[in-house]
């Protein structure tokens, strides 16, 4: 907890967060003098996160069921499309505007009313739902299409023959099958 509590600090804006002011306070000593706190914070907590896993065989468990494999497999597209999806539909829903409000004299940025937490938690609820639909069209569709083009490039590069397989992943294999590193040639079926 304390590792996901370090790495969500915010990139800007931390005196919006009081609950963040602790961690300029009490760790300032393990950082050099003048540190970029976003990068450091999130690092040392990236750091816990990682130790937490590798000492918890009840979270590598947790981790390795179907939820999370299907949220691995669509992990690149989540990333790629919740920035913008945050920043779009998060904030519409959320705030009721997109573009934040500048001081006309300062050129400043007005500081938001806090929003409700009903609007928030209908944003988080509705940019979730989008996230996950466009990330399962992205791999289902963007990935495969991309991947067929990479690999018409790489015979087209090597002057071999090719047989495009546009069946999806999911009828190709029945199962997820994992190599495991310590058991050489054996075979895992996962759940």
């Amino acid at each position: 907890m304390f590792g996901l509590y370090l790495a969500s600090i915010p990139d800007f804006h931390r005196d919006w967060a009081e609950h963040y002011q602790w961690i300029e306070h009490n760790l300032a000593w393990m950082f050099p003098h003048n540190p970029d706190w976003f990068r450091q914070t999130v690092t040392l907590g990236c750091w816990f996160i990682l130790l937490g896993i590798l000492l918890s065989p009840w979270l590598q468990r947790c981790l390795s069921c179907r939820i999370f494999r299907w949220l691995g497999e669509m992990s690149f597209a989540l990333y790629l499309l919740h920035g913008t999806l945050i920043r779009t539909v998060g904030v519409w829903v959320a705030y009721g505007r997109i573009f934040p409000q500048v001081d006309s004299e300062t050129g400043e940025v007005i500081r938001p009313y806090a929003a409700s937490s009903s609007r928030v938690w209908c944003g988080v609820i509705v940019v979730w739902a989008l996230l996950l639909g466009l990330g399962r069209l992205w791999v289902r569709y963007v990935e495969r299409f991309c991947a067929l083009l990479v690999r018409r490039f790489e015979m087209w590069a090597l002057k071999t023959d090719f047989e495009p397989s546009l069946l999806p992943v999911e009828e190709k294999v029945d199962d997820l099958v994992v190599r495991m590193a310590t058991g050489g040639d054996r075979l895992v079926r996962c759940l």
